[in-house]
């Protein structure tokens, strides 16, 4: 049989008749730790995602800062920010916690 026969396939891989069967692999016996703490694991970086982000928006509805440019407002809308005037050290330490706790989620 050449690789010209027309017939494919993979010979001489079956046991021959009467030899005995392979064992059937045995996994070790797991506790349940290991899916827990995934688990667990990911509801924390779900949370540190989530407190980023409202960190984001918390800051960027303080209106103009250090973060936030200040934006002429156009005639008749609202204005969608109210004026807290953080101080920059606020604002920057607000950010670089959104940036770490987004970080730490991911």
């Amino acid at each position: 049989m050449g690789y010209g026969s027309g017939q494919g396939g993979v010979t001489g891989l079956t046991a021959p008749a009467g030899a005995a069967a392979a064992p059937q692999a045995v996994l070790p016996d797991q506790a349940g730790a290991p899916a827990l703490r995934s688990g667990f694991l990911g509801w924390i970086a779900a949370v540190a995602i989530i407190i980023s982000v409202l960190l984001m928006i918390a800051v960027c509805a303080a209106g103009p800062s250090a973060v936030v440019p200040v934006i002429p407002r156009t005639w008749p809308s609202p204005p969608w920010w109210a004026p807290l005037h953080l101080p920059e050290v606020a604002v920057a330490g607000f950010i670089y916690a959104a940036i770490v706790l987004g970080a730490a989620g991911v």
